[in-house]
């Protein structure tokens, strides 16, 4: 347990760096220490390292806005004030989308300045290779956000301090992933495999979630660059859902990519991962969400918060019901439809589902059709199509349930991920997909009490189940609209939903496939020459 305050309190440290949250959102900071005073002792080595890590709970990334843009996908829906700017495709209405793209750039920033400073100094061999290995880990993670969000970006290498450019020009998308890979490769070479004393306290990155990462990445490409294909998606209007084929699209940018070598690449990097044995998933789904196992096993990586200072998140706050109070309802849940893609004793659905909830001294059950929830024993609920809301529970296991206060970590990454990029990647890389592909899929169905995947499916419906299945597994995990923009069907999913049974409009235009630029870079950088993504 001390261990694991010992990284949240890093977080918290590095919250210190930055003077006040209103000059965190209003300034850009392009360095954050000074090297002629800083850069003394091993001590000031790790407390830098533990800067970059700080920035997960900045607004841009997981304190708010980076899995808003997970609200900008079929699955998601919401009152029409908390969901009528991104979750209905309206990002420029949103105060906080420039933070987005400002907060990635300090993280840059931050981890080019250990690169620039930790090389030289005398300290540990395992604690500059750890500090090294997770900066060039995180200037990867944060051109990965950003080339998916923005398509190609200015790519710095050095911060201004030392000599960078201000003025920098955009490079390609794939100029920009093959930096995001050489950050991962070096990142994975110098970082120590989970479980070694020298990767210290739990919650830092390791070996394993840098090659993770890198799997990541190469399945992107490689689906994003694969120039033919038909996906099944469960979608449609709420009096019109069900199951529709959609022709996938290239990925601008990632046009005559070889496809196929990324995906064996993701293969690969998979495969080293689930190998070592380390990363088995907890026996149930709900396990995994439990405090106690927290940063632990199948939890890769997750943005730490902590309850009763400004390192908190609100993720209970926002997805919970009803709060104990009955002053409110949570602000985010899933459509209906998503709620009629499980199986009825998937365990995602029976426990990672509210069914039953009180609200304004009122008692509600979800959903309609599902009369057995109607009651527990000590009272009786109602149905209302006002509240035919698809809550998730897997955040609501926190130490202090108040509004705005909770200690919930983001998870980033889990190792179900990377059983089904492994299932998608060994699918794609056959022409009917072998036992392997099925080994990786049904370890996720089974531990969540689901049948397993039909063992007649072939390379085209089992590419639609995985993703389908990534819909289930890691709903609301800032997953979704990545999944369909990179497949090259965000549109169409989105075009032919429309609309959803709480009025959210859905439907999407090509300039809805990267965010807008904020104003402040288009008109400080030269080198973006006044442009903005198309459309915007």
């Amino acid at each position: 347990m001390k261990k694991l305050i010992t990284i949240q309190a890093f977080m918290m440290a590095g919250i210190l760096l930055i003077s006040s949250c209103k000059k965190a959102l209003d300034e850009k900071v392009y360095d954050f220490v000074s090297p002629n005073n800083f850069y003394k002792t091993e001590a000031d080595a790790i407390a830098a390292g533990n800067g970059v890590y700080n920035m997960l709970l900045s607004f841009g990334f997981y304190k708010q806005n980076l899995w808003t843009v997970d609200m900008d996908a079929d699955h998601s829906s919401g009152p029409t004030w908390f969901m009528g700017s991104m979750g209905a495709g309206n990002p420029q209405d949103y105060w906080g989308t420039p933070n987005i793209w400002n907060d990635h750039y300090v993280m840059i920033a931050r981890a080019n300045s250990v690169l620039q400073n930790v090389e030289p100094m005398n300290i540990s061999e395992a604690v500059k290779n750890r500090t090294l290995g997770e900066a060039y880990f995180f200037r990867a993670f944060s051109y990965f956000d950003l080339v998916r969000l923005y398509g190609g970006v200015p790519i710095k290498l050095i911060t201004v301090s030392a000599g960078g450019d201000l003025f920098t020009p955009r490079s390609t998308v794939m100029e920009t992933y093959q930096q995001i890979i050489s950050d991962l490769k070096q990142a994975q070479a110098l970082l120590y495999p989970s479980g070694d004393q020298r990767t210290g306290e739990p919650g830092r990155i390791t070996k394993e979630t840098a090659a993770a990462y890198l799997a990541k990445v190469y399945l992107t490409i490689a689906s994003g660059s694969l120039a033919s294909g038909n996906i099944t998606v469960n979608t449609g209007k709420p009096t019109e859902w069900g199951a529709y084929t959609f022709a996938k699209t290239v990925v601008a940018g990632l046009e005559g990519v070889n496809s196929q070598l990324y995906f064996d690449s993701a293969r690969i990097k998979c495969e080293e991962v689930l190998n070592t044995g380390k990363f088995e998933l907890y026996p149930d789904f709900m396990d995994v969400w439990k405090i106690p196992n927290r940063n632990k096993g199948e939890n890769m990586l997750m943005a730490n918060a902590r309850a009763g200072g400004l390192s908190t998140d609100d993720l209970w706050g926002y997805f919970c019901a009803a709060r104990p109070d009955g002053s409110n309802q949570g602000w985010v849940w899933a459509t209906k439809g998503v709620y009629k893609n499980y199986e009825k004793a998937d365990h995602r659905a029976l426990y990672g589902i509210s069914h039953q909830w009180t609200v304004f001294g009122t008692s509600f059950y979800f959903p309609e059709e599902d009369t057995e929830y109607q009651s527990d024993g000590s009272k009786t609920y109602i149905w209302n199509k006002d509240y035919d809301r698809a809550y998730i529970t897997k955040y609501a296991d926190v130490s202090v349930k108040a509004f705005q206060d909770n200690d919930m970590p983001f998870p980033i990454l889990r190792s179900s991920d990377v059983f089904l990029m492994h299932a998608e990647a060994v699918n794609e890389l056959n022409t009917t997909p072998p036992t392997a592909a099925f080994t990786s899929l049904n370890k996720v169905r089974t531990r969540s009490r689901a049948t397993e995947a039909p063992a007649s499916l072939n390379k085209e419906q089992f590419r639609s189940f995985v993703l389908e299945e990534r819909g289930r597994e890691l709903l609301f995990e800032n997953n979704r609209r990545f999944d369909l923009v990179r497949w090259g069907i965000y549109l169409q999913v989105m075009n032919k939903m429309s609309v959803d049974q709480f009025d959210i409009v859905k439907a999407r235009n090509p300039r809805n496939l990267l965010l807008p630029i904020p104003l402040t870079e288009i008109n400080s950088n030269k080198g973006l020459e006044g442009k903005n993504n198309p459309g915007w």
